[in-house]
């Protein structure tokens, strides 16, 4: 009894416990139903209807639901980074083309061996939103570091990955993907595929049936796993019955495959060939939008229109007849458009008895098509020069159709052979418009014929004009077995060949074809039928037509970006020129172009161009004078024919140089894209003032004529005006000062212009010494013969500037508007935009350095007044600057401020506010951040610039933490080594080498830089008031961040200086400092390339230059880099802590002594060498 009463209690108790084990396993269950993506990853019913006909049931059991992290693309730009073998490959070739086509963004890096990747984040947002590897197996192979930042980027930013793998001869037979449960078995022949219809992918792939037949070539690869991450998406049988004892028992096999990041939280899609099979395009489209977000997709509308060219026009034999006609009629297709054209009445039946009874039935059935003009005696337009014998030609073609009644109100029109469309021919779009009120046309010329993917469209003359692609059928197409090629080749084009993906990747496709294309064989009803069968059998593609104005309407509401035209030279393709007016010559385009800024002497530059005999300028402009003006404005609108008419049919086209000069052209957003695509290989020439006079003369300019702001608001009012201000004060504001960013337009003309093509002009010079630049215009030309513009040019003291000299003594000068005397600019004014324009002109400086030019005079003279300007203030607004709260995340990376606080124990305000930086950049995980400022951290501890870090400031604690932590997790040990000098020995047990260079006598460095001594007067103004160092090196080093400890000399030139000129000594030491120790950390090095010559900036702060200069110091100090030492602090795989030690090192950035350094690491091998470009010879570099 008491056993039967304890197997009931025993009974009771398991069913409670099972009871609870449920509900406990229905809560897990439905968190992670609904905490995640949810997507059914069963593959098909293990059914005999799993496939098609004879394929065999699917081997892959049905899986449970699982959850994937959403992909939350809103912390990545919609960009796409590919990585692929070489810029030749052909693969990467086929994706860039499938990428452009789709207008989908991307940037392409050529994969290194070792690994590598670009800058990946931009001020906390992600710069890509996919990554797609050519060879995943460069992917996999990465070196450890660099890999786990991509795949940790992958996780942050919900970003994924795309991979291909091409097997070889030299593939082995079966491998296992490196850090992945995933077999890889390569180099095998398969047949018969088909799409899993449960794939999360799909889009506009359907998955209707199997593609029987055999796959293209015999080095696939298949993918097996045994993991839930992965689902199969393209599944196929092999070819032979050969066995593989690891394959046995599976008949399908996965040929592409997603991995869901059930496995490391990144998804993935692998493909186990490349895209020369169809079904992988569509694939590929499909993954790149789902693992986008739907960011880069493609809509599933297709809008189609077929014209129908030659109706009434065939040859005998070849037009169509009563059935042809009828079955044209009745074919149910959505998208058709036949088109009239004429020669005379009497050509209209002028074919076989069958085939003139076909024209009387077309006749009779007009109003079951749509209708469109071309040409009567299929003329080409371009041959007519003039507008009314356009017209005429145009006016036969109307009457007849009125004389059949047949509709001619589409607003659509086509050219012979695109003759006038583009390059367009004025004429044709004016007697289009007055003949037949012509609102769209279409042409495949533009820009250019090939490749078909950059075809675009764009308005002109109130007429739009589309894209129009080609369908492989010409008027001598009409037999299917006489396809060129063989019938195949239009099947293939077909069935996921060229035609269907130019459906696929267009949203509006407009085919051209012909008569001769619907008799005989009807091969023009053969193609579109099947295209529109394949395409509705294999994706979700909706295909539709829109009558032609409608259609393109919708065109540019799609790509608005295509309204505006890019005219191009036609002389630069043999089909444009073809098809361009034989009376037009692309001798009337510019050598160079004078782009500005105004106000500059630009005017004056203009006249001193023309004194030369083989230079010719425009003709003037009756609404802008001397200036075109045709780049920047609406005038480009009006076409290349309006704007090569202002220029004269030069007499020597080898020798005569046509230019012009419009100053706005300068600061214009289009014009250097404009002129590049017209003129790719013209010179551009800027000049360059002050960009305060520039304002400023152009405030008084506007003021001459009477410009209603400018005489309203006074000049400090204009500039600095804020946002509440009426628009034409503000209009005003703008054209005073944005000219003047020199830095930013000089960079966006070399987007698309070479250094080598733009000359910069020092405005003073060319003011006060015209004819030495104007011999440096003529060298940059390339002109001759050379002019003497010293025996040519006088100074007029009346005027204040140079004119022409004359016969006779005379001379002639710009006029009265020219060389006005304004009142001087007042304090104020000066003040606030030398301080407007200051960043300006440090980064003008650093790109004049970057170009090899010199800096002109007033840059000097503001960089200067600057340096010393900075320097009083600097103490002042230290404490504010620390303290301040959007200056935190900067601060926390500056070294110099940290220590600065440290030892000079600031506040407890300010050592807070230092912690908060510190502690935010640890929570931000921005690694850089917290390697210098925990170092540093550490240092302030140690100094008792501030006291206590732990208990009350708990998240420095964290900090430090976080820091060690995340060392830990990589293995590797920091610690800090300066080598300060040569004869420095480094630490116990530091992994740092050093190298001694020669010991250079006195004599010599003597020698050295006397021969050196003006190159270095200059770049030693320019580095000081730039405040930065360039050093060149070679690396074979992957690091993050390179620590460079500089060591400084002030030395004293000898010439006495102006009291006015000595630095105020409230802010110096008390004592000069003759050297001064600068330790600068160079982060975010990863864009270098491997093995290649660097550069890198090194930035002095105002108290290191303050350090630096004594109390009787004077301004003028020749500052020299006497000795450079490295000290690497990066947390590399592994780390490495390198010293390098170079004596001699100047200003100019070259070495005059070097050596090499090796150094080998668990099989790593690490060279560090500093660039020498001294004559010493190697042998007497000693390492």
């Amino acid at each position: 009894m008491n056993l039967i009463v304890k197997l009931r209690r025993s009974f009771r108790t398991l069913i409670v416990l099972l009871a609870t084990f449920c509900l406990v396993s229905i809560v897990i269950s439905a968190y992670f139903l609904y905490s995640g993506y949810k997507q059914e990853m069963t593959l098909i019913e293990t059914t005999a209807e799993a496939g098609c006909t004879d394929v065999k049931i699917l081997p892959y059991r049905s899986m449970e639901l699982k959850t994937v992290k959403p992909i939350d693309t809103s912390k990545t730009d919609p960009i796409v980074l590919l990585f692929v073998e070489s810029q030749y490959s052909q693969l990467g070739q086929d994706i860039i083309a499938i990428l452009e086509s789709s207008r989908f963004q991307h940037h392409m890096v050529i994969a290194p061996g070792k690994g590598d990747i670009p800058p990946l984040t931009d001020n906390g947002k992600g710069k890509y939103i996919l990554v797609i590897y050519e060879n995943i197996l460069k992917y996999v192979s990465m070196d450890s570091w660099n890999r786990e930042l991509l795949e940790k980027y992958c996780v942050e930013y919900s970003v994924s990955i795309i991979g291909f793998h091409k097997a070889n001869e030299n593939s082995s037979p079966s491998t296992q993907l490196k850090g992945f449960p995933l077999n890889l078995f390569n180099n095998l022949a398969l047949k018969d595929c088909f799409v899993n219809p449960h794939s999360p992918l799909l889009h506009i792939t359907k998955a209707p049936k199997v593609e029987k037949g055999p796959l293209p070539g015999e080095d696939w690869t298949i993918f097996q796993y045994n993991h839930s991450t992965y689902q199969p998406v393209l599944l196929t049988e092999l070819q032979t019955e050969k066995s593989l004892s690891s394959l046995s028992g599976k008949p399908l096999y996965a040929t592409v495959i997603q991995d869901l990041g059930l496995h490391d939280g990144i998804q993935r899609v692998l493909f186990g060939n490349n895209l020369n099979f169809w079904l992988h395009k569509l694939i590929f489209i499909d993954a790149i939008s789902f693992l986008s977000g739907k960011r880069l997709t493609l809509s599933l509308d297709r809008y189609i229109l077929v014209d129908i060219d030659d109706i009434f026009v065939g040859k005998e034999g070849t037009r169509m007849n009563v059935k042809d006609v009828k079955k044209n009629n009745l074919t149910n297709i959505t998208f058709k458009l036949i088109q009239i054209f004429h020669l005379s009445h009497f050509l209209c039946f002028t074919g076989t008895e069958e085939e003139d009874e076909g024209d009387d039935l077309l006749l009779r059935s007009v109003d079951e098509f749509w209708w469109f003009p071309h040409m009567w005696s299929h003329m080409q337009p371009h041959l007519f020069h003039n507008e009314s014998s356009l017209v005429e030609q145009m006016i036969l073609n109307k009457e007849f159709a009125l004389e059949h009644g047949i509709p001619i109100n589409m607003g659509y029109a086509v050219a012979p052979h695109h003759s006038g469309v583009y390059p367009v021919h004025i004429q044709l779009y004016a007697a289009w418009k007055k003949v037949w009120g012509i609102q769209v046309t279409s042409t495949e010329e533009y820009p250019h014929l090939k490749p078909a993917r950059y075809r675009k469209g764009f308005i002109h003359n109130s007429i739009m004009v589309l894209p129009r692609q080609t369908c492989g059928l010409f008027t001598h197409t009409i037999f299917y077995k006489e396809y060129p090629g063989g019938p195949q080749e239009l099947d293939k084009s077909i069935r996921g060949g060229e035609l269907f993906l130019t459906i696929l990747l267009n949203p509006i496709s407009i085919f051209m074809t012909h008569l001769s294309n619907y008799g005989n064989d009807r091969l023009g009803l053969y193609t579109f039928v099947n295209l529109a069968n394949f395409v509705q059998s294999w994706t979700n593609l909706k295909l539709q037509t829109l009558p032609p104005v409608q259609l393109a309407h919708k065109y540019f509401e799609l790509f608005p970006e295509q309204k505006d035209p890019l005219w191009q030279n036609p002389c630069d393709d043999k089909r444009h020129k073809d098809i361009w007016s034989r009376e037009k010559t692309c001798d009337h385009l510019p050598k160079f172009l004078v782009i500005g800024p105004q106000k500059t002497g630009t005017t004056a530059l203009y006249l001193f161009l023309l004194m030369h005999p083989s230079i010719i300028s425009n003709l003037p402009s009756p609404k802008t004078f001397e200036e075109v003006q045709f780049f920047n404005g609406n005038n480009y609108h009006k076409g290349i024919d309006w704007y090569m008419d202002f220029f004269p049919t030069p007499s020597n086209i080898t020798s005569d140089f046509l230019f012009e000069k419009s100053a706005n052209y300068f600061h214009s957003e289009e014009a250097p894209k404009r002129a590049a695509s017209l003129v790719p290989k013209a010179k551009i020439i800027t000049i360059l003032i002050d960009p305060s006079d520039r304002a400023y003369s152009w405030y008084q300019h506007q003021r001459s004529h009477e410009d209603p702001a400018a005489l309203r608001f006074n000049f400090y009012e204009v500039i600095t005006t804020g946002h509440w201000a009426p628009s034409d004060l503000k209009t005003l504001q703008r054209r005073c000062l944005i000219p003047g960013w020199y830095a930013v337009h000089i960079e966006r003309w070399l987007t698309y212009f070479t250094t080598s093509q733009l000359l910069i002009i020092d405005g003073q010079q060319l003011r006060s010494d015209p004819a030495t630049v104007m011999d440096e215009v003529q060298k940059f030309l390339g002109v001759t013969p050379h002019y003497n513009y010293s025996e040519a040019l006088t100074f007029d003291p009346q005027k204040g500037f140079w004119c022409q000299l004359l016969e006779g003594g005379k001379t002639k000068c710009l006029g009265k508007s020219k060389g006005r005397k304004y009142p001087p600019m007042d304090p104020e004014s000066r003040t606030f935009l030398s301080n407007y324009y200051r960043d300006h002109n440090v980064e003008l400086s650093k790109l004049l350095h970057r170009l090899g030019q010199p800096l002109p005079s007033w840059l000097r003279q503001e960089l200067q007044k600057h340096g010393k300007a900075e320097m009083k203030d600097y103490n002042r607004l230290r404490e504010y600057q620390i303290i301040k709260m959007d200056t935190f995340p900067k601060v926390s990376q500056n070294a110099e401020f940290i220590k600065f606080v440290c030892k000079k124990s600031f506040n407890q305000n300010a050592q807070s506010a230092l912690i908060s930086a510190i502690n935010r950049a640890a929570e931000q995980n921005v690694h850089k951040h917290i390697l210098t400022s925990t170092l540093h951290l550490s240092e302030c501890k140690k100094s008792k610039g501030i006291n206590s870090i732990s208990g009350k400031e708990p998240g420095a604690a964290r900090t430090e933490q976080k820091y060690h932590s995340w060392l830990g997790a990589h293995r590797h040990r920091c610690r800090e080594h300066i080598v300060s000098s040569a004869s420095s020995a480094p630490p116990a047990g530091a992994a740092s080498f050093n190298i001694t260079s020669e010991q250079t006598d006195v004599e010599t460095i003597n020698s050295r830089k006397q021969q050196t001594e003006s190159e270095l007067k200059d770049l030693n103004q320019q580095v000081f008031y730039t405040q930065y160092v360039t050093i060149h090196f070679l690396t074979f080093l992957r690091p993050r961040s390179l620590t460079v400890l500089l060591s400084l000399k002030a030395v004293p030139e000898p010439a006495s200086q102006d009291p006015k000129d000595v630095a105020d000594s409230e802010l110096l030491n008390e004592k000069p400092k003759i050297t001064i120790s600068i330790i600068r950390t160079l982060t975010d090095l990863q864009i270098f390339s491997y093995g290649t010559d660097h550069e890198a900036n090194v930035f002095l702060t105002y108290n290191e230059i303050e350090s630096l200069l004594g109390e009787e110091t004077p301004e003028q100090t020749q500052l020299e880099l006497f000795n450079a030492g490295n000290k690497v602090f990066s947390c590399v795989e592994p780390v490495r802590e390198l010293g390098l030690t170079v004596e001699s090192f100047h200003f100019s950035g070259t070495l005059e002594s070097g050596a090499e350094l090796s150094y080998e690491e668990r099989g790593y091998d690490v060279t560090v060498m500093a660039k020498c470009t001294s004559e010493i010879p190697a042998a007497e570099q000693k390492p």
